[in-house]
């Protein structure tokens, strides 16, 4: 049911498409979906050493462990992506407002997006291109950063439709083999901040403090 949360069991297969309105998408792992993984509100987990054929996101968060597998595109228009070390990307990454983080993975083509940052680190390897759409014109207009990690590798081009569209490029480590088009570039030989703030987020479990027995919980 559209509604009702997807899960598809650890080292199973599934043969065809899974499409849910708000339910989530769970792909436990080792498992195999040789279909589209589709949700509009809802959010995709694609768990350790699992494998699909793609990914489609309206409104959810999609989050890939490590060793994940995509052979065709992922899709994600207003939610955010977060890929997690020794993934295979086989096609195109998209996004139009979501954020892009991805760590230690393989992207065989482009990664596209309007209004969503870009953090790559951890010798993550991007064979085609970056590309900002037209972001449009107006004060409320926020800077867009492209944050390139310790050991990153562009192939191809990084650009922005028009040098209006307040895109920063941060580079510590990383090389870029194409040209840099329309944006403002920004070098550093300093720490890589953005490993920090990682390591930050995941120890701390979401943003939710640490249990302590002199506390006193409620259910949820």
């Amino acid at each position: 049911p559209p509604d009702d949360e997807f899960v598809v069991e650890p080292d199973d297969t599934y043969n065809g498409d899974i499409t849910t309105n708000t339910g989530d998408i769970i792909v436990h792992a080792g498992a195999r979906v040789k279909g589209v993984v589709e949700s509009t509100s809802g959010d995709i987990y694609i768990e350790e050493g699992a494998r699909v054929k793609g990914i489609i996101s309206l409104n959810g968060d999609v989050f890939l462990e490590a060793g994940v597998t995509v052979d065709q595109s992922i899709s994600v228009t207003f939610g955010s992506l977060r890929v997690k070390d020794n993934s295979t990307l086989n096609g195109d990454v998209e996004t139009e407002s979501g954020d892009i983080r991805i760590s230690g993975t393989y992207l065989k083509k482009s990664i596209t997006t309007r209004h969503g940052n870009i953090i790559l680190k951890n010798n993550t390897y991007v064979k085609e291109d970056i590309v900002i759409l037209d972001r449009g014109q107006g004060s409320n207009l926020e800077p867009l950063d492209i944050y390139l990690g310790t050991g990153v590798y562009i192939k191809g081009d990084i650009s922005a439709d028009d040098e209006d569209d307040m895109v920063v490029l941060e580079i510590f480590g990383a090389e870029v083999d194409g040209d840099v088009d329309n944006i403002e570039v920004v070098s550093g030989d300093g720490d890589d901040d953005e490993d920090d703030d990682d390591e930050e987020e995941d120890g701390d479990c979401g943003g939710r403090s640490e249990w302590s027995k002199s506390v006193q919980y409620q259910t949820n």
